[in-house]
């Protein structure tokens, strides 16, 4: 297993300073890498798209967040029920739902617009963050939608749709979001993004990239001790990288932006039905999102498209046509199959030795023992116990009387998943990645035995010693839990 190696308490500026100064390099390089092939693949894309959307009405107006001019296009004007579709980072912006369109405005009001900075809408040098975006979009939804209102968002437009759906709860009926990158903390996500192979499936193909992982993964880690949230805001606005992202191009900055937000307590303030929609081949956001979405966000439902892209309504449209509409009409939508290897067990049960195991159902005792790639899918559990292994859980709950997961140089990767004990976690010696979900311990909710490194994204964590959201890395030493 890994040896683990924790801060130390001395100090050295010089190399601080040149370690750092690469690493903000490497973090503007993988937002600018990954917003292009976000473009890129919607560019590709685009060859499947047929006809153009008919009967529709565009127009500019001036909206008062960005003091800018906003391309809008509507139709279905007839219908009293409005749908707001919010695209990603693409150049061709609203072009994007041109599919979607045609369809949905048979039975509804359409509106489709190009964010501010984006397609046909005014450019300006400013920053475009999600914060300013989300108020953009509630004057927008305010001025010109008709009532009961459908949000539908894409890519980083799902991502605002988020923020929106957090900040201003009453403000739509429904949210429906697909292939949301970010909301990952920045480390986990490259560390999720750099894994996958081509065709957006972790596979043998991306081995050769697990030791660049680590090096990338080290300098985030580096960087994430050197800033912390207000620094990396005022580096977000700093002249520096002001000047270095292409003049007026809002993909680099928004990209910047989304990296720097915490969606923590928005998506725990979402109260409106909410429909997750995630191509199972999403190369730009990793279906872990998808899952910490599903697992942290009450009243929602997770369909993932069959061999879907980073953008199916481009394609895969008839699935992702057929799916908006069910939902848009308020049903629950299809229900993806269960996976195999289900089972139920009121006994102990137990894995030594093993590697690629998929495990989903209830169990009441699990141990884990020197084995690689465990996985835990829509479990339920009483009591883990993990040693030298690598155990994956994902919208899965581990809840006792005593202690719910007990880990000894073990790296566990948790997703929208919940945890409770006495003692939550009890942890020696290990490596965390803890994604959605809440961890919740009458006593303490991690309890460390030796140094234990973890990588919080977006979860809430409540015991005696604390009672918040966690979003970046922090260190448990021996007797001082959390």
């Amino acid at each position: 297993m890994r040896v683990y190696h924790f801060p130390s308490a001395e100090y050295q500026p010089k190399m601080f300073l040149i370690k750092t100064r690469f690493t903000i390099k490497v973090i503007f390089f993988f937002v600018i890498l990954v917003t292009f092939a976000i473009s890129f693949s919607n560019v590709y894309a685009g060859r499947f798209k047929k006809n153009e959307a008919k009967n529709v009405r565009s127009f500019f107006v001036k909206e008062p967040v960005f003091n800018s001019k906003v391309y809008v296009s509507e139709s279905g004007m007839q219908h009293d029920h409005s749908v707001v579709l919010v695209h990603g980072v693409s150049e061709q912006a609203s072009a994007d739902w041109q599919g979607v369109v045609d369809v949905v405005n048979d039975s509804f009001h359409v509106i489709a617009l190009d964010l501010p900075g984006f397609g046909r809408s005014e450019k300006k040098d400013i920053v475009y963050s999600i914060e300013k975006y989300s108020r953009f979009l509630n004057w927008f939804i305010e001025t010109y939608t008709k009532k009961p209102v459908s949000l539908v968002g894409h890519s980083l437009g799902g991502a605002i749709s988020l923020f929106y759906a957090g900040t201003y709860p009453n403000g739509i009926q429904r949210l429906i979001i697909a292939d949301v990158p970010g909301i990952l903390h920045r480390s986990a996500y490259f560390s999720s993004f750099i894994r996958l192979s081509p065709t957006g499936q972790n596979s043998d193909s991306a081995v050769p990239l697990y030791g660049l992982e680590q090096v990338f993964k080290a300098l985030l880690n580096s960087f994430d001790e050197a800033f912390a949230p207000d620094d990396f805001t005022k580096w977000l606005n700093a002249d520096i990288i002001r000047n270095r992202t292409k003049e007026n191009d809002a993909r680099i900055v928004a990209g910047l932006s989304l990296m720097d937000t915490d969606f923590s307590e928005k998506i725990n303030n979402i109260s409106v039905p909410t429909n997750i929609m995630w191509g199972e081949n999403d190369a730009i956001a990793p279906v872990r999102t998808a899952r910490l979405l599903f697992g942290s966000i009450p009243n929602s439902t997770l369909y993932m498209i069959p061999n879907g892209s980073h953008s199916p309504m481009i394609t895969e449209p008839a699935e992702f046509n057929t799916q908006l509409l069910i939902y848009l009409h308020g049903n629950a939508g299809h229900k993806n199959k269960s996976f195999s290897g289900s089972r139920n067990s009121d006994e102990q049960f137990e894995i030594s030795d093993k590697e690629d195991i998929l495990l989903e159902g209830h169990y009441k005792k699990l141990l884990i023992n020197n084995c690689g790639k465990i996985r835990l899918l829509n479990a339920t559990v009483e009591q883990i116990t993990i040693e030298n292994s690598e155990v994956t859980i994902e919208n899965s709950t581990i809840q006792s009387s005593t202690y719910a997961i007990s880990a000894i140089d073990s790296i566990v990767t948790i997703t929208g998943s919940t945890i409770k004990g006495e003692n939550a976690m009890i942890v020696n010696n290990c490596d965390f990645d803890v994604a959605g979900g809440k961890i919740e311990g009458t006593n303490s909710a991690i309890l460390s035995r030796h140094s234990t490194r973890i990588l919080f994204s977006v979860c809430k964590v409540k015991s005696l010693f604390t009672d918040r959201y966690y979003h970046g890395v922090i260190y448990i030493y021996k007797n001082k839990p959390i």
